[in-house]
């Protein structure tokens, strides 16, 4: 709960800071791309939406809500062995773009909270018994407060172009544990508000 509390209380302050900065330029991204859960190791893909808000000519807001789900895993190839991990994170960064060219070309370092609600699934038991196999299962929720750090790679944002592409990397730490998840995201963005001139 007190996880909950700070990041309603860290999305709040930012979005006073975005209320002071009417008239900046506003872009939405929808992406997919590869994943790893590294705490038991599965592959996964990842699906997300996010809304940026410029500050600055080189600083972000940015507010995004992905959703990940695992597909198999990455040590074991046995059929009786099941693990699967799903769940959505919704993170709130700042980017500062650390390199841009007047073609549009740029590289930014985010960072800020994200908050995971989903659910995990581990096999503990499986028997062969009168001709069929029995299988238990655990299954561990999860609510928590973590920390994503990305680098994003893009091309196709400046002035005259209302449509831009990145590959966004990016690693989640999750209770205490740094490379929790590692996603790589190619994004699709386009201008939804323009900046005043």
């Amino acid at each position: 709960m007190k996880a909950f509390i700070f990041f309603l209380f860290y999305s709040l302050s930012a979005f006073k800071i975005l209320a002071q900065n009417e008239g900046k330029q506003v872009e939405y991204r929808i992406g997919l791309g590869p994943a790893i859960e590294g705490n038991v190791g599965l592959f996964a893909v990842n699906f997300t939406n996010e809304i940026s808000f410029n500050l600055n000519n080189r600083a972000n807001l940015n507010a995004s809500v992905t959703y990940f789900q695992s597909l198999g895993d990455l040590e074991r190839s046995s059929v009786l062995y099941f693990n699967t991990h799903s769940g959505f994170f919704t993170n709130l960064t700042f980017s500062y773009n650390l390199f841009k060219t007047n073609k549009g070309f740029y590289t930014t370092l985010e960072a800020g909270p994200s908050f995971q609600v989903g659910s995990s699934t581990y096999q503990v038991y499986a028997e062969y018994v009168n001709n069929q196999w029995i299988y238990e299962y655990e299954i561990e929720n999860h609510s928590r407060l973590g920390f994503v750090t990305s680098l994003a790679l893009g091309w196709g944002n400046n002035r005259s172009n209302t449509k831009s592409s990145s590959i966004l990397i990016s690693i989640y730490s999750f209770d205490n544990y740094y490379g929790y998840f590692l996603m790589t995201t190619y994004r699709f963005g386009f201008l939804v508000k323009r900046q005043r001139e």
